[in-house]
């Protein structure tokens, strides 16, 4: 254990009886590394006799060795990670620069949540964002984003995937723990919670909603604060959706806000242009696959009722 111990006395504009010690202890790593030893370094500041007292840790027990250990594999063959990111075969500097831009976010967020302490932290926490955002001292959008990021072979969580958009209904982020699922979930439904929260900034909204082949997903939604601008300057609000299959939901804390089983879920599509429900009050536009069936003699639930 690396204990040091510096003792110093206030004398700036203080008499000789107001004048108090202060004891600032530094604790290293190894004194930290597990609950009983944190016990033992609190029993001994409670047997100092100074009523002021500072005290100053490191990161806790192999921490600091695990952050080196990234930095060195990141930096350890620069050329090994080009090659990938040109097996990619990315057409263009632009799409090599934010593949760079995204590996770098990647990174950083390993060294803020390293994988098994973030994993096992999200298990014990069932998931909760809130939490875990609390835990490792990140946003929301962090926290969220490396759940997305929780599928190493052999230590898998729950796979998540999440999107981002504006208040224009624009969608510039997609990720998934198995990739974003265009094809079963498609992401552009209006009527997915992720639009109403634009309504409440900062609740967490969650819902169960059913795809029209009857595949089932937990969304979790929030909006984002942008940077703070001057004042005049329109502050700059997205809009997150965090997702996982329903076949999760018995995992995930955010469960608790849905009703019981018996209660149907919310009946979504991938997108209004690839969608054939009828009778839908938040529909944008006709399917491709079927006709118009106005009729301009009586009013129906959209002007794009088909047939």
């Amino acid at each position: 254990m690396l204990a040091l111990h510096l003792d110093f006395t206030g004398r700036i504009n203080v008499s000789a009886d107001q004048q108090q010690t202060c004891v600032a202890h530094k604790f290293g790593g190894s004194s930290l590394k597990t609950a009983e030893r944190i016990a033992h370094v609190a029993g001994l500041l409670r047997a100092r006799a100074e009523t002021r007292q500072v005290t100053v840790v490191s990161a806790m027990g192999g921490v600091t060795d695990a952050l080196i250990g990234l930095v060195h594999a990141a930096s350890r063959d620069p050329a090994q990670a080009q090659a990938e990111l040109d097996a990619l075969g990315l057409s263009s500097g632009e799409a090599r620069r934010i593949s760079r831009f995204e590996l770098a976010r990647y990174t950083a967020h390993a060294l803020m949540m390293p994988y098994g302490a973030f994993l096992s932290a999200a298990i014990r926490a069932r998931y909760d964002i809130d939490v875990l955002r609390a835990r490792f001292n990140v946003s929301f959008e962090q926290a969220a984003n490396r759940l997305t990021m929780m599928q190493r072979p052999g230590a898998a969580g729950v796979p998540f995937f999440m999107m981002e958009i504006d208040n224009a209904g624009n969608r510039f982020r997609r990720a998934g723990a198995q990739g974003f699922p265009h094809a079963k979930f498609g992401g552009a439904c209006p009527k997915l919670n992720v639009h109403a929260a634009f309504a409440q900034p900062g609740q967490v909204l969650v819902e169960q909603v059913e795809m029209p082949d009857g595949s089932g997903f937990l969304t979790i939604s929030r909006t984002l604060e942008g940077p703070q601008a001057a004042f005049g300057e329109r502050i700059r609000r997205t809009a997150l959706l965090v997702g996982c299959d329903a076949v999760s939901r018995e995992d995930v804390a955010y469960a608790a806000a849905l009703p019981d089983r018996s209660q149907p879920a919310i009946a979504i599509g991938p997108a209004c242009r690839l969608c054939e429900r009828s009778g839908c009050l938040a529909r944008a536009e006709p399917p491709l696959t079927r006709p118009l069936g106005l009729d301009e003699m009586v009013t129906g639930l959209s002007a794009f009722d088909f047939q």
